[in-house]
């Protein structure tokens, strides 16, 4: 089974999914779109129909793996056919040797209104620049939009950052019709309540926002003019790109070479194959999961002294509790645009060592990802989260719930426990109360992950990792072994850390319960496995299991030991009085609120240091893996000083100077301070003196 189509002219090239959705989007070596996907999780780029009812807005995509369409591969074009309710559709894609493509939608129908909406995912820039993050690019892209006469709505976008040879990589995207809106950032299409409804905002309203949004999200979308069906209707939109804008844009540019392009493809005879095997999700996976808000009642249950309560119009938000752990309900979630999200370590990383394992916890049902012991960038296990809105649900590690025959993805829970090496989601239904706790321990570099039912109740589930054992997934393959109720995961000889660490292991064991290990296929059918780099566990019914997941430098293996959750979030809490020295504030030996926003903090900026000290990654700027030559030597620095952890500090100066250049004396911007030390910026700012 060929997972993937090629259409390429000249130097741009699109890639599809067997299932019709865009995985690649590059002119040599700027990515132009913006997320690698896949089958499971379907592309971001999409077009979807939206049809008019008395009762309101149908919207359904016309694309990929979450359409009905079935998909035609033919030597330059791309098909998609189906019908909605009355409406039968089609579209076809063709990339033309001018650097334009179209989208061509043909809808048959009557006495129905009607819309098309086309949505568009951007990186624009330098593969390696967007893979490294994807919200710091988008940040960089200049958004200008015109209103032609004729054309309504034509989105034109500029990386303002100068990328692979001084370039200025540019995208138009339009309508040969008329576009009557726009929007230019995925939080307006999407928006925040995607984190729980899993459906895009903007397609239940009448228009797109027509505001020109320049946030961390780059995603273009145009909508048509509504029309009343009465036979065959066309819509065509359009992509332009061009590999150097050397100036701001300006005014609206390139028509003739769309118009000309447009008539080449008018010329084409458009073949007909038969369609492409059907990629669909399983009907045994339903919606995620739509939990039920907390009542007072039983949050005072879980915490009866709360701190710092955040409130929005009565309604509960957050607060902190005695031993300053942060609390978040959904409701504040759904309020913010940055998710909560935490970074976990193992403990005794208050000194210069390279086994600490990390991972990073979501709120909306990411329970673990970005799983790496030592190096953050090189010896990463599990991949991280590419998006803040919970787009894509492949990434990291994810579970489902069995209700009632139907595996329900576990999203967005009803209150989320943020600790210091733990965090806590709270999932209450009509009928029951699941608790899952993800935690790290003091002395070993282990993560846990433990689900229980609170009413003792026993499921199902469904647990997917998306495995990479490399920097970035899709890059190269992964092995691993299962034997009983564990799985040794190991890296591809081409893997960036086979040289560094050859050894290297990540051991996953599952107790209270048993497992079969599958791949994509338990989720969809006609996926090729290893096409979305998904190792899928399907649970017998239990109601209370861990999975505990093991960092092994050397591969050498260590005993699994039972452990308390509530013995190690104790411990830790004991390992963090000893890095803080015992600081705690008083007035007469009693505390106040004030006073314990002031503990609170000290607590947290131990948690922030330990992360820059330790595992320099973060929950955006997931990339690091290296000291800042400026950042060591003022925030772990001046910390350890001020608790008095001087031999701490003796190292960071030891390796702090072993990284000057002594051909000058100057010192890098940033560099690794691990076995890959090798690996260290040339240069450095005007803060490096």
């Amino acid at each position: 089974m060929n997972s993937k189509k090629i259409l390429e002219e000249g130097n741009i090239q699109f890639t599809f999914l067997n299932s019709g959705d865009i995985f690649h989007v590059s002119h040599n070596t700027t990515m132009i779109n913006q997320l690698m996907t896949d089958s499971i999780n379907g592309s971001l780029n999409n077009l979807y129909l939206r049809l008019y009812y008395p009762t309101g807005i149908k919207a359904v995509p016309l694309l990929g793996v979450h359409s009905s369409s079935h998909v035609e591969f033919v030597d330059s074009n791309i098909i998609w056919r189906g019908s909605i309710d009355d409406v039968q559709y089609q579209v076809i894609f063709t990339l033309t040797e001018q650097g334009v493509w179209f989208w061509d939608v043909t809808l048959k129908g009557n006495d129905i209104q009607a819309d098309i909406i086309y949505g568009q995912d951007l990186g624009l820039a330098d593969q390696g620049a967007v893979r490294s993050n994807e919200a710091y690019m988008s940040q960089y892209m200049d958004h200008a939009v015109f209103n032609d006469e004729k054309r309504g709505y034509i989105v034109c976008t500029r990386q303002n950052q100068p990328q692979s040879g001084g370039k200025f990589p540019y995208i138009q995207q339009g309508s040969l019709q008329k576009s009557i809106g726009f929007s230019t950032d995925g939080f307006q299409f999407f928006g925040l309540s995607y984190k729980e409804t899993n459906q895009p905002e903007a397609l239940t309203k009448d228009t797109l926002a027509n505001e020109t949004y320049q946030y961390e999200f780059a995603y273009t979308a145009l909508q048509s003019e509504k029309v009343t069906l009465s036979g065959a209707h066309r819509f065509v939109f359009y992509g332009l790109f061009k590999e150097d804008h050397a100036h701001a844009i300006t005014s609206l540019e390139f028509e003739s070479e769309i118009l000309q392009a447009w008539d080449q493809v008018k010329m084409n005879e458009i073949k007909s194959s038969k369609p492409a095997p059907k990629v669909a999700i399983s009907s045994s996976i339903g919606e995620p999961l739509q939990t039920i808000s907390m009542t007072k009642e039983e949050v005072d249950q879980y915490f009866p002294v709360r701190h710092q309560e955040e409130l929005n119009n009565q309604t509960l938000l957050s607060f902190f509790t005695n031993t300053h752990e942060h609390v978040v309900l959904k409701e504040k979630e759904l309020l913010v645009e940055r998710p909560h999200g935490h970074i976990l370590m193992s403990g005794q990383n208050d000194k210069v060592k390279d086994d600490t394992i990390t991972t990073t916890s979501y709120m909306y049902g990411v329970f673990n990802s970005h799983i790496v012991i030592g190096n953050t960038s090189m010896n990463k296990m599990m991949t991280n989260m590419r998006n803040a809105l919970n787009i894509t649900k492949t990434s990291g590690q994810r579970i489902y719930v069995d209700l009632n025959g139907s595996y329900q993805l576990l999203t967005m829970p009803s209150m989320f426990e943020i600790g210091f090496n733990y965090v806590r989601w709270y999932y209450k239904t009509t009928e029951d109360l699941l608790i899952i706790t993800n935690y790290t321990t003091v002395e070993s570099p282990e993560i846990r992950l433990q689900v229980k039912s609170a009413s003792g109740k026993e499921y199902r589930y469904l647990v997917t990792n998306q495995i990479t054992m490399n920097n970035n997934e899709y890059e190269v393959p992964f092995r691993y072994e299962s034997e009983d109720n564990v799985i040794s995961f190991i890296g591809d000889p081409a893997s960036d850390s086979a040289k560094t660490y050859p050894n290297l292991q990540y051991k996953l064991h599952l107790t209270g319960s048993t497992m079969t290990v599958s791949n994509e296929q338990k989720l969809a059918s006609n996926v090729e496995p290893g096409s979305a780099s998904l190792v899928v566990l399907e649970l017998e019914p239990s109601n209370e299991w861990t999975i505990t997941i093991q960092g092994l430098l050397d591969g050498k293996e260590k005993p699994l030991v039972k452990l308390d959750p509530t013995i190690e979030i104790e411990q830790y809490r004991s390992y963090y009085r000893n890095v803080m020295n015992g600081f705690h504030l008083s007035m007469q030996g009693d505390s106040s609120e004030e006073l314990e926003k002031v503990n609170a903090l000290a607590w947290w900026y131990t948690h922030n240091m330990l992360v820059h000290f330790s595992v320099p990654h973060g929950l955006e700027q997931y990339g690091g893996a290296a000291w800042g030559t400026r950042d060591v030597c003022q925030g772990p620095t001046e910390y350890f000083m001020a608790t008095q952890k001087y031999e701490t500090v003796r190292d960071i100066i030891k390796i702090v100077y072993s990284h000057q250049y002594q051909d000058d004396g100057n010192w890098p911007q940033w560099f690794m301070f691990d076995k890959y030390f090798k690996i260290q910026q040339d240069d450095s700012h005007g803060d490096i003196i």
